[in-house]
């Protein structure tokens, strides 16, 4: 009976305990368990994924992750490797789980496009991050910092913690608001309706990838959250349509509106325009504010940032106009790209 039981061992490791891949050069995560895969290791300490990416890469800038009924997933954190598949997004294409998992927040846009769809709305957003759009962008942010710095100074004046994640994503969420269809949220003061339903959706995507089972069980809470999103945009690009006073400004919905308008590309759809304006926020809201608040714990770590960086800056303002050369010159944004 020894060998029985030995021999069931034996057929339950092969069959799915031990790794399916021919090629094994790029580590594994854990113990690929029957049906549910990595998934356990997933959810154990998952709210601290970011520290266990960084504890993995640096071990080696590759590893795998084979999450219950969705492809394998492969981990980068090589440059050169990201590099060369974004150069060929012919045969690196993204997974149809993707759209099956998230197509009801991204719809068709950029997040889970391939091949020349992707290059269409590559090629529609390329003008909004030109030289000359970024100095337009520019008045949009000063306009909001205003009271993004008076909050910051009135909570040190009064000795208080603040959590600034929070307060830099409603940040990017106004100014992205005006540099993607020229609308005003007004959410960084209080948060809004729409400010905590984009919230809850983003939260609810990482959730999806690193639980699949999470958009069955949690479908309707996405599903309410992403029609506040989609109430306010459609209302927004019918309201443009209406009016057509995208011709004298330069946000992206307007960008688009102008080149239907001028024959460049075929009617959109509502539904095209959407998928858009989402896609942009979720590509350009939690990159900027994360991005900010790297930069604020950072910069706190350096004395030389945190004495001598804001009365270098303050004169350098009172010289010039703030454009996208003149933040090339400041010393503490040196390798803020």
């Amino acid at each position: 009976w020894l060998y029985a039981v030995a021999g069931v061992v034996v057929t339950i490791y092969f069959l799915f305990f031990r790794d399916p891949r021919t090629d094994k050069s790029v580590p594994m995560v854990g113990i690929n368990w029957p049906i549910v895969g990595h998934l356990p290791k997933i959810l154990v300490g998952r709210h601290k994924s970011l520290e266990r990416h960084l504890e993995r890469m640096r071990e080696g800038p590759h590893y795998v992750v084979l999450p219950p009924f969705v492809p394998l997933q492969l981990t980068i954190a090589d440059p050169p490797s990201l590099q060369f598949i974004l150069n060929d997004a012919e045969t690196f294409v993204l997974p149809s789980f993707r759209k099956t998992a998230l197509g009801s927040v991204f719809g068709d846009g950029i997040f889970i496009a391939n091949g020349a769809h992707w290059k269409l709305q590559r090629a529609l957003a390329r003008p909004i991050f030109s030289l000359e759009s970024r100095n337009d962008m520019y008045p949009v942010y000063h306009r909001s910092s205003q009271f993004l710095v008076k909050r910051l100074r009135e909570a040190g004046q009064a000795g208080q913690s603040i959590d600034i994640q929070p307060l830099f994503k409603r940040f990017t969420l106004d100014t992205f608001g005006e540099i993607g269809f020229g609308y005003r949220i007004d959410c960084l003061e209080h948060p809004i309706p729409f400010s905590d339903a984009f919230e809850y959706v983003v939260n609810e995507i990482d959730e999806i990838f690193l639980n699949p089972f999470r958009r069955f069980t949690n479908a309707k809470g996405l599903a309410e959250k992403t029609k506040i999103i989609e109430d306010l945009v459609f209302k927004i690009v019918e309201e443009r349509r209406a009016k057509k006073d995208y011709r004298e400004k330069n946000d992206l919905l307007s960008r688009l509106l102008m080149m239907e308008e001028n024959g460049e590309v075929e009617k959109m759809t509502d539904k095209f325009l959407r998928d858009q304006l989402v896609n942009f926020f979720i590509a350009g809201r939690d990159t900027t504010a994360v991005l900010l608040t790297w930069f604020f714990f950072f910069s706190h770590q350096t004395s030389e940032c945190r004495s001598q960086g804001p009365r270098r800056n303050q004169a350098r303002r009172r010289k010039r106009k703030t454009d996208d050369e003149e933040h090339k010159r400041v010393e503490v944004l040196a390798n803020v790209s």
